[in-house]
């Protein structure tokens, strides 16, 4: 059974500068019937102002998601595994979990192109607003 399939629980794992890449990767694999873990933060960018203890706490808590996966996707925009993904990975394989890489499944990537042809609404306000309630 592969994530083609539907029906996995998938964590997402990669450097966070790729967060359009995350978007777009969650949202194909979810179309297929999978349930999808990410991350938190998006981007280098917060990483300066997060004290030392939240980013352990964002680690910790990252693995815990690879630990109640099925397997893991690997998030290798432009073959780059840095330090800490290659460190989930690791884990993930420890643990027995399945992993695919985006460079294999899908050679030629490029932004956009899992969900060409699927008819996604632009995410503004009014198509993401609970009813009855105001977002700010």
């Amino acid at each position: 059974m592969t994530y083609k399939d539907g029906g996995r629980v998938i964590t997402l794992v990669g450097s966070t500068r790729f967060e359009q890449v995350y978007r777009e990767v969650n949202i194909y694999l979810t179309l297929l019937g999978n349930v999808v873990l990410s991350v938190a933060f998006f981007g280098k960018k917060y990483e300066p102002g997060l004290p030392a203890e939240v980013k352990r706490l964002l680690d910790q808590v990252h693995l815990r998601k690879i630990n109640l996966s099925d397997s893991v996707f690997v998030l290798d925009v432009g073959y780059y595994v840095g330090d800490s993904t290659r460190s989930e990975i690791e884990y993930a394989c420890g643990c027995g979990k399945a992993i695919w890489y985006l460079t294999q499944e899908f050679p030629d990537y490029r932004p956009g192109i899992l969900l060409e042809g699927i008819p996604i609404p632009e995410l503004t306000p009014e198509v993401v607003k609970p009813a009855g309630r105001q977002l700010r």
